[in-house]
């Protein structure tokens, strides 16, 4: 543990110098004092008091460095737990992320299909983007789980992805019957059903982008207030006073 592996301080063997040093000198001096009658008292106090006076605080003293490396190594512990709980959400973030980044992908492949100066576009190179991306766009789904971690931006996206991912595929099923039974390789990109997969397509793409930007946003507030709890020094009180 980082609290356990700490080296003994300059200011712990500091103390440790001047409590030996003044203990060192006041007893030697009571000790002279009080061999001609061991009876003798003073004014504050007789040898036994300032020995019992002494003992008592050493043991305090001892008794505070105790809790305070206790009380640093139960903050370095909660610090490190949460840390480690926010690094865990960042990663299923990233995890969550990498289904919006498939339906931007799938959605952008539709922005490559070229249009003549006419608005057409290649019949069998739509019906192509079509086939290609339908499997990949079933497969996606979030679990409630996964939808608990998200704010309210990338959740609201998630919906709205859903609504136009089955707009999409339905289109595109129809478009497809469409182009079998018709002899013609290019068709209009501004109507009918080419027009709505391919505007459905752009609005996916639009929506993706959004649900990613906000996702990236909330794992780097994340990873911030995890590096910080990292960074974080421990505050312990000060030792008790002296006698």
């Amino acid at each position: 543990m980082k609290g356990w592996g700490r080296k003994i301080e300059v200011r712990d063997v500091a103390v440790a110098a001047v409590i030996c040093a003044l203990l060192g000198a006041v007893v030697s001096w009571l000790i002279l004092a009080w061999v001609g009658d061991p009876t003798k008292t003073f004014g504050f106090g007789s040898l036994a008091d300032w020995v019992a006076a002494a003992g008592t605080w050493a043991i305090g003293y001892g008794a505070w460095k105790y809790a305070r490396e206790a009380h640093q190594l139960r903050l370095s512990e909660v610090r490190a737990n949460e840390a480690r709980a926010l690094k865990t959400d960042a990663r299923a973030l990233l995890s969550i992320k990498s289904r919006f980044e498939t339906v931007f992908n799938c959605a952008d492949i539709f922005s490559k299909v070229e249009r003549d100066s006419e608005g057409r576009v290649s019949a069998s190179d739509l019906a192509a983007c079509v086939s290609n991306v339908k499997p990949f766009l079933k497969r996606i789904a979030w679990s409630h789980e996964e939808r608990s971690e998200l704010d309210s931006s990338p959740l609201e996206q998630i919906g709205a992805i859903e609504v136009m991912i089955e707009s999409l595929t339905e289109f595109g099923d129809m478009l497809l019957t469409d182009l079998m039974k018709s002899p013609k390789t290019m068709i209009d990109a501004n109507s009918g059903k080419a027009a709505a997969v391919l505007n459905t397509a752009v609005d996916l793409r639009a929506s993706a982008q959004r649900a990613m930007s906000a996702i990236d946003r909330s794992r780097d507030q994340l990873l911030m207030a995890a590096a910080a709890l990292d960074n974080t020094e421990v505050h312990t009180p000060p030792p008790p006073p002296g006698p």
